[in-house]
Order: structure tokens, then sequence, then C-alpha cells
């Protein structure tokens, strides 16, 4: 599930859309090669569990099909509370010994049997001089996994790399940022629940997710309106009717200032974990325009708190949806995260 040997492409599958990225790679850079975005119906996807298959099935085959995509090797993303992910400190460095240590700290802190879940790892540095190994370890419910290969099995698609939501995140944090010592969290905004992820020096720190999204806000726009969920879900969006009606920025305002108190919540267990101060948010998906979210998250937590724009350094001139990327490049962090994988990456 880790690594950094032919072009992928990244395909999200959230519980409210698909996205995929897949991404040129030149003497200059990267560049978009192909794009796409569909949203799913209510209720497709359900805690990380995909509940109807052929609503998945057909909207894969119909994205590859209009964006004309030939290259079938796909890499997938988990993410929700059917994954793990732990940056952990062993003792040892023999690496004939690590992998028994590694399943003995997974069985330390994931509430599943051993027996039911796919386990990876990751080994950031051993410290001879102390005999300490850093590790991040990456833990998978295998039923999640089949159901996911089996679904895509329906399709025309190979998944070539399975890896977490967290580290595709790092990866286009990594791709856009670059890597320095300081501590900063990317909040993932997503519309069942949201993620908040702390990177150090380039590697993924501290993981929580936040059962709070965008569907949260839409229902609560419905029973102050009593309109539909897909009128609320419009009103939602429209940042000049929020603007404009003070009953609507109410709502928006008691969201954002729980969504804030769950983000500071989270920073706060991230520093009495490992006494990192976090120096700036960067938020993204469909949530990262809401209206004075950003500010709101500004004032609960203290800290600076930006827009994350996966396409920073990506050449976005030949994407065949350009109006897609430049309105709406926070959605597609994590897909881009998952195309910058390779064929043989483990």
């Amino acid at each position: 599930m880790f690594g950094k040997s032919g072009n992928l492409v990244g395909l999200d599958i959230g519980s409210n859309s698909i996205k995929i990225v897949e991404l040129a790679e030149g003497r200059s850079g990267y560049s978009i090669k192909s794009i796409g975005y569909k949203e799913l119906p209510r209720d497709v996807i359900s805690e990380g569990s995909i509940i109807d298959v052929a609503e998945i099935v057909n909207s894969l085959n119909e994205i590859f099909k209009e964006r004309k995509i030939s290259n079938n090797n796909v890499a997938i993303g988990l993410k929700g509370n059917t994954v793990i992910a732990k940056r952990i400190h062993i003792p040892g460095a023999d690496s004939s010994l690590l992998e028994e240590e590694f399943r003995y700290q997974a069985q330390q802190f994931i509430q599943m049997d051993i027996e039911d879940v796919n386990i990876d790892y990751h080994i950031v540095k051993t410290d001879e001089e102390s005999s300490m190994t850093d590790v991040i370890l990456a833990v998978a419910r295998k039923d999640v996994i089949s159901g996911m290969l089996s679904t895509l099995g329906f399709t025309k698609l190979k998944v070539s790399v399975v890896d977490l939501e967290v580290f595709a995140l790092a990866n286009a944090y990594e791709l856009t940022y670059g890597i320095n010592s300081d501590v900063n969290a990317i909040l993932n905004l997503g519309h069942s629940s949201s993620i908040i992820v702390f990177i150090k020096n380039g590697y993924y720190e501290f993981s929580r997710e936040i059962s709070m999204g965008g569907k949260d806000c839409i229902e609560m726009i419905q029973k102050k309106l009593g309109v539909t969920y897909d009128s609320a879900r419009l009103i939602m969006n429209d940042g000049d009717a929020i603007e404009f009606n003070e009953d609507l920025q109410r709502v928006i305002s008691d969201f954002n200032t729980q969504l804030g108190y769950e983000i500071k919540h989270s920073l706060d267990i991230f520093y009495s974990t490992t006494k990192y101060s976090t120096s700036k948010i960067f938020i993204c998906g469909g949530l990262a325009k809401l209206f004075d979210l950003k500010g709101a998250i500004s004032r609960t937590s203290d800290l600076p708190v930006e827009e994350f724009n996966p396409f920073v350094n990506v050449d976005i001139s030949s994407a065949s949806d350009y109006e897609l990327v430049v309105n709406n490049p926070y959605l597609f962090n994590t897909a881009l995260g998952l195309a910058l994988r390779k064929v043989k990456d483990r």
C-alpha cells in the first residue's frame, strides 16, 4: 500500500462521487492527461462498502468512455473506519524480525481480528545507534478490499495499486508544497465524513476521521428551510444565496462552528500524542468553498487556513475538461495523489 514503472489512473470512489486523474510525466514535470468526475446517487456507498455495485460499474464505464481513457491500470484508495494508518517506533533493526513485530504492534491498536485484515508497512528510517525503527503501518479489512476488487472486476479496469486515502493526500501534498520540517494538517472535507492528516518532513504522522461532512450541512439546511435534499445541496453550494440570507447564514455558521470544534479537538489529540504543534491547515474536498468555512476553522483553531489546490505544480492547459479543473481543483486531491503511484509499486 506504499511506494512512489508505468503511469496509473488515480481512482477515488467516494460516498458522493467518483473522481479520476491520469497524469503524464515529462521533462518539465507533470501534466493532466485525463480527468473525470461523476456524482453518485445517495446511499450507493455506505461506511466504505459498496452497496450498489451496478451503479459504480456503470458510472466507471461511462467516465472512461466519455474521457476516451485507454489506460485501464488504476490505483485505488481505501478510506473510512475500515482502514487504519499508524506511525510507530519499535525496538530492533533486524529486518528478518521486523514483520513479526509489525503484526504484534498492529494487534495492539486495531479492534479487529488480525486474520480479517491485510497489513502493510513502510520503514521510514532505522537508527542504528538506538536500535529503533520508525515505521508507518497500514491496515485494511480484507472484506472491504475484496468488495472493491470484486466490483472493479465487472469493468475492464486492472487494479495495480491499493493505497490508503491518507497516503494519497500526503503524496499530493508533497508534489504541491515539497518537504519541510513544519507540521501541517491536510483536512479533506468529504460528503459523509472528513479526514484530517498531519504531515512532517514529507511523511505521514497521524490522522483522525471526523464524522461530519457535506451531508450533515445539507440536512441542517433541509431542516431549517423545509426543502428537499437536492435543493438543500444546491443551496449549500450557492455562496451568493447564503451571503444575502440571514437564516441560511445562521445554519451554515452553526455547521462551521461544530466542524471547527471537531478540528480543534483533532489538533489537541495530535499534540497530546506527539507534542508537535501544527503550523497550518490545508483544506480540500467538496466543502472547501463552503461559505466562511475557512474563516471559521481559522478562528476556532487559531491557525492559518489555506485551500489546497493539488494542481499548482501540474500543467492543466491540455486537460480534457479545463473548466472542471479550474473551478473545482479541491475535489481531486486524493485522485491526484493516487495517480502519482506507478504500476510496479507495492
